[in-house]
């Protein structure tokens, strides 16, 4: 085009060699444009393809949002959870240990109660060999006084 506006209009009689670089640079111009049509197509394509891809990242982004707000939530819960089963387990702890502790008085009941059943029976084999009956239910009299003790003469 620069060519044709550089052409002075009265010198038409010399157009025909003009006419032929018109139409060179007009060839060579439609090339280059060519040219330029073909990396703005391919440009296009790039464009389109990254417009696409941003797409599937945006979508993708999305999702990963939604899973961290939901891995957020789960955290949460699970948060939550370990300090019910925390709380939980120190009311087990404290359970065991009054738990433990009345196992310890009753352990100590008991030997303190077999103790003196220890020595009741001691007593009461002392007894019974100082005060039995014989066999047809009279009283051995060798070891007996009534005049010490009335309570000591009865005989179960």
């Amino acid at each position: 085009m620069v060519a044709l506006e550089s052409t002075p209009v009265h010198g038409r009689e010399n157009t025909g060699g003009k006419l032929e670089e018109i139409v060179l640079v007009l060839k060579a111009k439609t090339q280059e444009l060519a040219k330029q049509v073909s990396q703005l197509k391919s440009e296009n394509e790039q464009l389109v393809s990254l417009r696409d891809d941003y797409k599937i990242l945006k979508h993708d982004f999305e999702n990963i949002r939604h899973a961290t707000g939901k891995l957020g939530n789960d955290c949460e819960n699970m948060r939550k959870e370990h300090e019910n089963l925390k709380s939980s387990f120190q009311e087990h702890l404290l359970e065991r240990d009054k738990l433990q502790l009345q196992l310890n008085t009753t352990e100590g009941r008991l030997q303190y109660l077999e103790a003196i059943s220890l020595q009741i029976t001691k007593f009461m084999e002392m007894w019974l060999e100082t005060f039995c009956t014989t066999d047809d239910g009279c009283r051995n009299t060798s070891h007996y006084d009534e005049s010490k003790d009335d309570a000591a003469a009865v005989v179960p």
